[in-house]
């Protein structure tokens, strides 16, 4: 009876200890979760403002070509050679 005690009591720390260190881990990922997800929200803003002023360089460009040459209707958009669609 006693034997059985003490070894339930050295599986009961066994556990302890695990429950411990599974829980320092997801501390770790939670953490690590947060900071990829202010990343994402930080790169897309990011993207966001890049094709923002993809789409005004655009348009400007393609003004500048109507004022330059205006026998020309529709300037060709193969020399821009970026377009990005707009994201909602």
């Amino acid at each position: 009876m006693a034997k059985m005690i003490k070894d339930l009591k050295k599986e009961n720390m066994s556990l302890k200890s695990k429950c411990e260190e599974k829980d320092f881990s997801l501390v770790k990922l939670l953490s690590e979760r947060d900071s990829m997800k202010k990343e994402l929200n930080k790169v897309t803003k990011q993207k966001e403002k890049l094709e923002s002023l993809c789409r005004s360089l655009q348009a400007e460009r393609k003004q500048n070509l109507i004022k330059t040459d205006p026998t020309k209707e529709k300037p060709s958009d193969d020399v821009v050679g970026l377009q990005f669609p707009r994201v909602s």
